[in-house]
């Protein structure tokens, strides 16, 4: 939800970009070159699916203003329920709080891997909220000492990588297909790894 007209020809213009099509397949990274990026106004709101390649357009974007909400359905198309899952086979983690956010050493929402997604981490929001789901917040959030280990731990990983690790081209499939430079998993079809290639750095 954006508080200010954002757009290539606004004052703030760092919006979303997207990958056409990317959310399709999810074995490699996307080939489609096509990048769409929309002008919002203010409220304004963007949705997109989960596995959409997506970023900022990189102008401004400590200057602009939004909110960021993340939903997630309480089961899936055969009603199994959604239950919480946190790994440290996901790449970069990096300082940044939408990864980070979810690590139970971070964040005391009190789940374990395999426990159904709910509490004050993760409250109902439709069809109605639960009371009992709007607490407090208690415990140690943010310790440095433990984002560090964290990104150390996802860092040490990513040198192997093994199979089902989530690097920013995607989930590594077959480890053939991957290299690792400077600690980062890249797919040797994607962007990042022709750009280092490029470069002279591989």
């Amino acid at each position: 939800i954006y508080f200010e007209d954002i757009g290539a020809d606004a004052p703030n213009g760092d919006g979303l970009i997207y990958m056409s099509g990317s959310h399709k397949d999810l074995t490699g990274p996307p080939t489609n070159p096509n990048i769409i990026e929309h002008y919002v106004r203010v409220g304004d709101v963007l949705a997109h699916d989960a596995h959409s390649y997506h970023t900022t357009s990189g102008r401004g974007c400590w200057r602009r203003r939004s909110m960021q909400f993340r939903y997630v359905a309480g089961n899936d198309n055969e009603g199994k329920l959604t239950t919480f899952q946190f790994g440290r086979n996901r790449f970069p983690h990096g300082p940044v709080p939408w990864s980070l956010a979810q690590a139970p050493e971070l964040y005391p929402h009190g789940l374990d891997n395999g426990d159904l997604l709910q509490g004050h981490g993760y409250p109902l929001a439709f069809p109605a909220p639960l009371e009992a789901e709007h607490v407090p917040l208690t415990g140690n959030i943010w310790s440095l000492k433990k984002i560090f280990e964290l990104i150390t731990e996802s860092g040490e990983a990513a040198k192997q990588l093994p199979k089902d690790f989530f690097a920013m081209d995607g989930p590594i499939v077959d480890p053939e297909d991957w290299v690792s430079q400077s600690n980062l998993p890249m797919h040797k079809r994607g962007a990042t790894y022709q750009i280092f290639k490029e470069t002279g750095e591989i």
